[in-house]
């Protein structure tokens, strides 16, 4: 072979090792999904990312829709369902016997949310500087009574899962209750879907993942109280948080993590509920299957903005998972899917959930 032959072949690995370098860049990215636990999402918090911001002279944007099955109530309401099987409240919890559980706690609170909620939100970030990039995410809210309490009952009754207490409980309603620091909410009808809170974020790039090199990034999240908090779709106040986040690039992998911590506002239909500041942090791994397909796996955990109590678990430490799929076609669309779940049995998470992303990317 010629020296002219070696060189377009040397030249076509090259290019074609670039191209594919290309086509993944991105796939194996964190899901940006966070805790969706109705009540903790009127809240800000940690939302998991990359270590690398968007370059100057990029933009992505993408639309996420997350829908998800929640039956979380505190242990001592848990118990009295428990013992009544049916016999006096038929499953539906209303707001005397509510108070009246939380009257008899220690504590002096108790709490329920039933409900399958959806959260479409739309998600755009554009590059400032090559080391700078802020962003937009405007969510759209809706809770209803759902359809899937019977399904995941089987699915626990025949693999012997824990179940949560979810037997207890009248199938394929809405309830969402609260009494506790002198603060009382309680719905019994889905609210009006609407407009959640707008958030404004900027990321700033610490260090750049490089060959055998650990990426760094700090961001800064601003929520705006644009939901309507008599409907469930934002707390009424403004939050504040921050984020580190790291990472980290194998060869057909990626690596990466965070932490936040969120200062938050009051609760504005419950402004007596003592809201604390809240903290989390994720781990999640990217594999390119192909060069158009990524495997993710990742892990969040969250404290939420309710109070800890040692009678209830809304305000413990959260955890799930989500596993899914990300591709992107010749047009340089990305389509991500996946499952969500509780990784404890807590109830202060989601039991099930579902996410579908599409989105587009431009830039160098």
């Amino acid at each position: 072979m010629s020296a002219r032959s070696w060189s377009r072949a040397i030249l076509t690995i090259l290019t074609a090792a670039l191209v594919s370098s290309a086509a993944t860049a991105g796939l194996s990215d964190p899901f940006p999904i966070r805790n969706h636990l109705p009540f903790h999402l009127l809240f800000l918090d940690i939302r998991p990312a990359a270590a690398a911001p968007i370059t100057a002279r990029g933009w992505r944007i993408a639309m996420l829709l997350t829908y998800e099955n929640t039956l979380a109530a505190s242990d001592d309401l848990v118990r009295v369902y428990g013992q009544d099987n049916f016999g006096m409240y038929g499953g539906v919890v209303t707001p005397p016997v509510l108070a009246s559980v939380a009257a008899a706690n220690a504590d002096g609170t108790a709490y329920i949310v039933d409900s399958e909620s959806s959260r479409l939100m739309v998600d755009a970030s554009i590059g400032l500087r090559p080391w700078l990039e802020i962003g937009l995410q405007v969510p759209f809210v809706a809770h209803g009574t759902g359809f899937m309490d019977s399904f995941i009952d089987s699915y626990h009754d025949q693999l012997n899962l824990p179940d949560g207490g979810r037997v207890v409980f009248a199938q394929d309603r809405f309830q969402a209750g609260y009494v506790g620091d002198g603060a009382m909410v309680f719905m019994d009808a889905p609210p009006a879907p609407g407009i959640g809170d707008v958030v404004v974020r900027g990321r700033a790039l610490v260090r750049r993942p490089a060959a055998g090199k650990t990426g760094m990034s700090a961001g800064l999240d601003l929520k705006l109280p644009t939901g309507d908090p008599e409907r469930l779709h934002g707390s009424g106040s403004v939050d504040l948080g921050v984020t580190l986040s790291i990472g980290r690039n194998f060869r057909r992998s990626s690596l990466n993590g965070g932490a936040g911590y969120t200062h938050v506002g009051a609760w504005k239909i419950a402004p007596a509920l003592p809201v604390e500041d809240s903290a989390g942090a994720y781990v999640a791994w990217g594999f390119a299957a192909t060069p158009g397909t990524s495997v993710i796996g990742q892990v969040l955990v969250s404290s939420g903005a309710f109070p800890r109590r040692s009678g209830s678990d809304i305000g413990r430490a959260a955890s799930g998972i989500a596993i899914g799929l990300r591709q992107r076609n010749r047009g340089g669309l990305e389509f991500e899917y996946g499952i969500l779940e509780s990784l404890d049995n807590l109830h202060n998470t989601p039991d099930v959930g579902f996410f579908f992303g599409l989105s587009r990317r431009h830039g160098p």
